[in-house]
């Protein structure tokens, strides 16, 4: 049952960690998108240049090398998406809540 318990925690841990980083990559993307005009030039320099924002938005929120996801997958994921701006917004207190409840015991 101990183990049961230990296991369940670190899944929870780990969803955790996965949806920080995903908010921290859209919510990137979405401050590197104009609100007007020009935003199919943006949106093909972010596809083109993925894997260097996903590697500073890392650095910026300090976030885990292994939690990243694989640009590649993620870049024909986000072509579905005609418009970057849908994404939500970086916030600090989500984030900082995240954060809590991962080293919180």
């Amino acid at each position: 049952p101990r183990c049961s318990a230990e296991r369940k925690i670190n899944l929870v841990v780990h969803r955790i960690r996965l949806v920080k980083v995903h908010v921290c990559i859209l919510g990137t993307l979405r401050g590197m998108t104009p609100y007007w005009f020009g935003k199919e030039k943006s949106r093909e320099h972010i596809l083109d240049n993925l894997d260097s924002i996903m590697n500073d938005a890392r650095i910026k929120f300090d976030l885990s090398k292994g939690d990243m996801p694989d640009p590649e997958k993620f870049a024909q994921r986000l072509e579905k998406f005609p418009d970057f701006r849908v994404f939500p917004s970086i916030d600090r207190g989500l984030i900082s809540r995240f954060d809590m409840l991962i080293e919180k015991d």
